[in-house]
């Protein structure tokens, strides 16, 4: 019997069909952000998703779950390292060789001082950084991203929705958090269901939603990002 060579071979499927299977999700994605586009559009619903395992409140609904690139526009702490300058002073015999060469590295730590302050404001600017792929769950309420547990933007704290569908993400702003942006295949699905959500009608007016009047290809897919 060769029933131990099944069991010892793994599966390693090639680097195009990973591409085709890659494809074909970003493919579903796309043709039911444009579907539902067009329900919202004749004044239907959004769709609920079914169950999900997360407790919700009374009456919440799950509209999708699936998995998004996760990212904050947020800064680092940064702590610049500050060298001492060298104390010399002048003495009986006027500006002697240790006094000039001191002055100069004095001259030079200050330079190093202030380069090292420059860059630890550099760090500390909010610019977007990728924190993983992660679960996440949208409802008719909030959004849950489980990442190191979950964690959840409610839609009554929403100041600014900002959909890029054709780049396949889009952009919240809150009143009390740093803004979140989520990216991946059904990223144009939510950022839909949520312009709905939060502006009625007018929200498929959007800058960005132009694009689902059209009858085109997929858009571009975006570019692997690490889990």
């Amino acid at each position: 019997m060769c029933t131990g060579l099944f069991v010892d071979t793994v599966f390693r499927p090639r680097q195009s069909e990973l591409v085709a299977d890659r494809r074909v999700i970003f493919d579903t994605g796309w043709e039911r952000a444009h579907a539902l586009y067009s329900v919202l559009a004749e004044g239907g619903a959004i769709p609920s998703a079914g169950p999900t395992t997360v407790r919700l409140e009374e009456g919440e609904q799950v509209l999708i779950e699936t998995e998004l690139g996760f990212e904050r526009r947020i800064g680092r702490n940064a702590t610049a390292p500050v060298q001492a300058r060298r104390k010399y002073g002048i003495g009986m015999l006027g500006l002697g060789p240790t006094t000039i060469i001191r002055a100069l590295q004095n001259r030079r730590i200050r330079a190093n001082n202030k380069m090292w302050a420059q860059w630890a404001n550099e760090q500390a600017t909010p610019r977007w950084q990728h924190l993983g792929i992660v679960r996440t769950i949208m409802t008719d309420r909030r959004l849950l991203c489980d990442h190191h547990g979950w964690v959840i933007f409610w839609l009554g704290g929403v100041v600014e929705l900002r959909p890029a569908p054709e780049a396949w993400q889009f952009e919240l702003y809150f009143n009390d958090t740093a803004p979140l942006r989520l990216v991946g295949a059904f990223a144009p699905w939510c950022s839909v269901a949520l312009a709905s959500l939060l502006y009625g009608q007018q929200g498929l007016s959007m800058p960005g939603f132009e694009i689902f009047g059209k009858f085109g290809k997929t858009p571009k897919l975006p570019s692997q990002q690490p889990k």
